[in-house]
């Protein structure tokens, strides 16, 4: 695993970081190096789960087909957000959630 420069992952919570093993395992498996593009610092949306410590980005293996984030999904648990972008796959701890994609 690697970490952009200026990332940090040890002030994520628990359950966020234990994630992380399970990534590293996956890309791992599609023969690719999973690298973390951010966690708290940068910018993201107000309200964002990395200001809360449980959300990082990793940079999308170029070998992810369009599955890729619902084998995550499931390989994480329900209380994992998974959203893949061109060329970022967000992840988020969120117990709270009710469904797929929102809060409550």
């Amino acid at each position: 695993m690697l970490l952009k420069a200026g990332v940090c992952i040890k002030s994520l919570n628990y359950e966020i970081r234990r994630s992380l093993t399970l990534i590293h395992a996956w890309a791992e498996g599609l023969n690719e190096e999973m690298v973390v593009l951010s966690t708290n610092e940068g910018e993201h949306k107000a309200g964002a789960l990395h200001y809360c410590n449980d959300a990082y980005d990793i940079r999308r293996p170029e070998r992810a087909d369009g599955d890729e984030a619902q084998r995550v999904r499931k390989l994480l648990g329900q209380d994992f957000e998974v959203t893949m972008y061109v060329d970022v796959m967000h992840i988020a701890y969120n117990p709270n959630r009710y469904d797929g994609n929102r809060r409550l």
